[in-house]
């Protein structure tokens, strides 16, 4: 079982320097999850980022992973594109930034009435 007591604050703010400026691309609009949060409780380094893009229909939905795609491009090599539009990679050294939407399945945030 994970305590929130033992969470690592260097690796937060490692995190938050990978990320830079997408942090303020998707604060609103997507989920970061996978292997870097993980390492926020255990001992590995932070590498491997996938993000999940909240969307209440199919057009918002790839209008901002345009816009996520184009801000990683500036730093990040593309070095995957499922040909089911699904998962997009990006890497950069030891980085690996992941954008996942598998079977375009729409995620709304449980949030959204919280405003």
């Amino acid at each position: 079982m994970l305590k929130l007591t033992r969470i690592n604050q260097k690796k937060l703010k490692v995190i938050n320097a990978i990320l830079g400026d997408l942090n303020y691309v998707i604060s609103s609009y997507a989920v970061i999850a996978g292997g870097a949060l993980k390492s926020i409780f255990d001992n590995k380094f932070p590498s491997d980022f996938d993000i999940f893009i909240l969307s209440d229909s199919k057009e918002e939905l790839l209008s901002r992973k345009k816009q996520i795609e184009d801000h990683l491009s500036l730093t990040y090599k593309k070095v995957f594109d499922c040909p089911k539009g699904e998962l997009t990679t990006f890497k950069c050294g030891p980085y690996k930034i992941q954008i996942v939407n598998v079977d375009n399945k729409i995620y709304s945030s449980p949030y959204r009435d919280w405003d």
